[in-house]
């Protein structure tokens, strides 16, 4: 049975950029332009198709000139007007799917607790592979470069698909230009394909690590990994994405028709739930060692330690790590250990910056510097 879209606020939101890239994709070209529409042609004679574009979504009929669009390609490809909406509006973006396997699932629906979980680790491996996607790093802990943030405020959760319950992540990204001001070097990919791409491989790399890890114990596989995207974050998302699935995680990507997908990285990677405490204990370890950079310390002087001779001294600051106070030791040689003391003496706050590391149970912060006073007087 063919459906008819009429809801004028979809046809309205459709873009004239994505007609136009999904035409392209499917061998059309342009054979006139105007202001206000533009005419697309595929094949020749008694099999030839035009297509009229509408150009100026702020016309009273651009809605109804969509439609149109959409009913020419319904009878081209023999598809339901609501599947081509879909790819049409996806033509401008990779998307991801995440299907959620649960044995309980009825109707195509999922309980409002596992539904909530299942998009925060979602997009928690979304994040982790913006991250990774700028800086490869084994655990990413307080502090995200703002690029990966602003990444995330532009991706898009879409609607859900059928089969089990399937959730898609849009991810914009800009159409591949060719000519020749770009020489023959390669261009590197805008950061939003990087992203995409990070977490395909990355996933895939700890399929892999998980794998070899299990056969021969060793963390090195996943340390190997790492510069691939591979990270305690990563891990951990795909910890709560599996967990309560009665099947194999499989994560998959359509690239955008914009941009031609990367020879080098998977369209499809499956995550066996056998590998769940795997990757569990891959990052909890990535946790408990990893160093945080540039990790700002604010906090007050709690103890201090210098032997008579020494030309360097040990100071406890009480500050706040993962929004808990901690106890953060840190080595200082003079004149900063000096004004630590006189931080503790006149009870002032200080502040440095270091790399923030766990040992054991108690925190250092490595190679601090830019120590300050601050407060009244400082």
């Amino acid at each position: 049975m063919r459906v008819t879209i009429r809801d004028e606020s979809v046809l309205r939101a459709v873009q004239p950029r994505e007609i136009i890239t999904y035409l392209r994709s499917r061998g059309f070209r342009e054979d006139a332009k105007q202001a206000a529409t533009g005419l697309w042609r595929r094949g020749e004679g008694a099999s030839e198709v035009e297509v009229l574009v509408p150009m100026e979504p702020g016309y009273r009929d651009f809605a109804s000139r969509v439609l149109d669009v959409l009913r020419v390609l319904e009878l081209v490809e023999e598809r339901s007007q609501l599947d081509i909406l879909r790819d049409l509006r996806a033509s401008t973006a990779d998307v991801l799917r995440i299907p959620a396997h649960r044995a309980d699932l009825r109707d195509g629906c999922i309980s409002v607790n596992e539904g909530l979980a299942f998009y925060s680790n979602a997009r928690e491996l979304l994040m982790a592979a913006a991250c990774a996607a700028i800086e490869p790093r084994s655990y990413y802990a307080t502090r995200r470069p703002a690029q990966a943030s602003r990444y995330l405020d532009q991706a898009r959760f879409g609607q859900t698909e059928q089969s089990s319950y399937v959730v898609t992540i849009v991810s914009p990204v800009p159409p591949k230009l060719s000519g020749e001001a770009l020489g023959d070097g390669d261009v590197e990919e805008p950061y939003e394909r990087q992203v995409v791409a990070t977490l395909m491989r990355g996933v895939a790399s700890a399929r892999s690590a998980a794998e070899r890890a299990a056969a021969t114990g060793d963390l090195g596989h996943f340390q190997d990994a790492v510069a691939a995207g591979v990270s305690a974050n990563l891990c951990q998302a795909l910890v709560g994405l599996s967990r309560g699935c009665d099947q194999d995680l499989e994560i998959s990507v359509a690239w955008s028709p914009a941009r031609p997908g990367p020879v080098d990285t998977p369209s499809r990677v499956r995550v066996p739930v056998g590998s769940v405490p795997v990757f569990e204990e891959a990052a909890r370890i990535f946790r408990a060692t990893s160093a945080e950079p540039e990790f700002e310390l604010r906090g007050y002087v709690s103890h201090l330690d210098r032997h008579a001779s020494a030309t360097e001294g040990t100071v406890t600051i009480r500050g706040f790590v993962d929004g808990r106070l901690r106890a953060v030791e840190l080595s200082l040689g003079e004149p900063q250990y000096g004004l630590a003391v006189r931080a503790h003496a006149e009870r002032l706050s200080v502040f440095c910056i270091g790399e923030l590391r766990r040992r054991g149970p108690s925190f250092v912060l490595e190679n601090p510097r830019q120590l300050a006073v601050e407060g009244a007087g400082a």
